[in-house]
């Protein structure tokens, strides 16, 4: 089972204690590979010519997989049962490697904790950025060679101060893949539409409430009391446009008009905390429902799942991006100060924790064993079900339910509300595209304005009198 770690592909790193899901690998019986790749702008820097290769990040993924084929055997595993698994940014880059042509044949499974290729976080085309981030470093050029020249002799912290520019004017804006033409030859979406998937078997789903990090002012302790946050409107709108860069006017309250209750009409509401968790969680699992449909609809087998287990934090929590990595890899099994390292990633010691880890670790190391989280070996005279499984159904296209992970799994639980996910899937992205070419207009208008004003534009450039 090669992981690969997730947090955006800018931090974090596949050695970090919180990123390893140690006891699976002795608890399920299978060999877990961790690795580094480049992250940011050293990972994922794009001038959209070829002048500097796009992606690298997962061309270092590819490298490592590669890796695995040629030396895992001297380990004692089979390069031939090779299952990539990842959280959220994790999870979208097995989402990449899931389509990409140049990853065919090294593995054979894939399972997706919190992230796909489909979502907003794991897709992007950033090669504007690219420039202002040279602008940012001292390389304000053009043309793609002169910036990457520049570049290449700029030191870390010029580097670093360019990194910071294009944040604060691009709203936290983060190099990522994108479509380059030989890693990825079209959009993860169009590339799934086409059939081009290199497994059979996926195992993928997500948290309930796993955007939740982003609507807390900070990250708070995961020991004693919780009180509840309370947002104001203001606050709400302010979270929109810093997390998500939704900072037309309109937009926002076009969203606060879809997420809330009467008493926001009636001017009665005063905290926002719940609409804005619910707005995060639907624009990361909207994509999830597609996701699944694609393969099921492609010939593929599917199994699906929402995490509604709560952990110790109060259930006002919800569950985040990092939580599943202590559920799925182990933690609760482990001294308490050595998986529990920051923020909500915490979990009690107690047997129902204990007990749940080992039920999802045998699930997951069944999968990787046989493509079906049900059997730990295909032979079904030798299978073994010592936690007493619930056998776990594979998901249908059309079929409008999912399996359940809780200490109670499974059950079977309605996906995400068609309604909203409309909103999120088809209407929201045509207003934010379209705010996005009348920011540029304005842009490009004020740009002109100001050029005319100081006298310094010259022929078509300059506005008409």
């Amino acid at each position: 089972m090669v992981w690969i770690h997730g947090e955006g592909f800018y931090a974090v790193a596949g050695s970090v204690s919180e990123q390893l899901p140690i006891p699976l690998s002795s608890y399920g019986k299978v060999i877990v590979v961790s690795f580094n790749y480049r992250l940011g702008m050293l990972g994922f820097l794009n001038t959209g010519d070829g002048e500097i290769p796009a992606n690298l990040g997962l061309f270092d993924q590819r490298e490592a997989l590669k890796w695995v084929q040629e030396n895992i055997a001297a380990f004692g595993g089979d390069p031939g049962r090779v299952t990539i698994f990842g959280e959220s940014a994790g999870g979208a880059s097995v989402n990449f490697h899931l389509v990409s042509p140049l990853s065919a044949g090294l593995f054979r499974g894939a399972i997706l904790q919190s992230g796909n290729a489909l979502c907003e976080i794991g897709y992007a085309d950033l090669v504007e950025k690219t420039f202002e981030f040279g602008k940012g470093a001292g390389c304000d050029f053009n043309n793609s060679k002169d910036l990457v020249d520049c570049l290449r002799g700029r030191s870390l912290e010029e580097l670093k101060d360019g990194y910071i520019f294009m944040n604060v004017h691009a709203r936290h804006i983060e190099f990522t893949p994108v479509v380059d033409g030989h890693f990825l030859h079209d959009t993860p979406l169009k590339l799934m539409q086409q059939g081009h998937l290199n497994v059979d078997n996926v195992l993928h789903g997500d948290l309930l409430n796993e955007r939740f990090c982003f609507t807390i002012y900070g990250r708070l302790a995961s020991r004693g009391y919780f009180p509840p946050p309370v947002l104001s409107l203001d606050d709400f709108k302010n979270h929109l446009a810093n997390s998500f860069k939704i900072d037309d006017p309109l937009i926002q309250d076009t969203i606060v008009f879809e997420l809330s209750d009467s008493a926001h009409i009636t001017g009665d509401k005063t905290d926002y905390f719940k609409e804005l968790t619910d707005a995060f969680t639907s624009i990361l699992l909207c994509p999830v429902n597609p996701f699944a449909n694609l393969l099921s609809t492609a010939g593929k087998t599917v199994y699906r799942y929402p995490t509604t287990h709560h952990p110790s934090p109060p259930i006002w929590a919800g569950l985040t991006d990092e939580d599943d990595i202590p559920i799925f890899g182990g933690g609760p099994l482990l001294h308490k100060r050595e998986y529990v390292p920051r923020g909500m990633s915490g979990f009690s010691d107690g047997a129902e924790e204990a007990a749940f880890s080992r039920q999802i670790m045998r699930y997951w190391s069944n999968f990787a064993k046989t493509g079906n989280p049900n059997l730990s070996t295909q032979d079904p005279k030798e299978a073994n079900n010592p936690l007493d499984l619930e056998e776990w159904q594979p998901f249908k296209y059309g079929e409008r339910y999912n399996e359940e992970l809780d200490s109670g799994f499974p059950t079977k639980e309605g996906v995400m509300k068609a309604k909203g996910c409309h909103f999120w899937t088809t209407i929201f992205p045509k207003m934010m595209a379209q705010s996005f070419e009348l920011s540029k207009l304005k842009t490009m208008l004020a740009d002109q304005v100001a050029a005319h004003s100081t006298g310094t534009c010259d022929g078509d450039s300059c506005p008409e009198q």
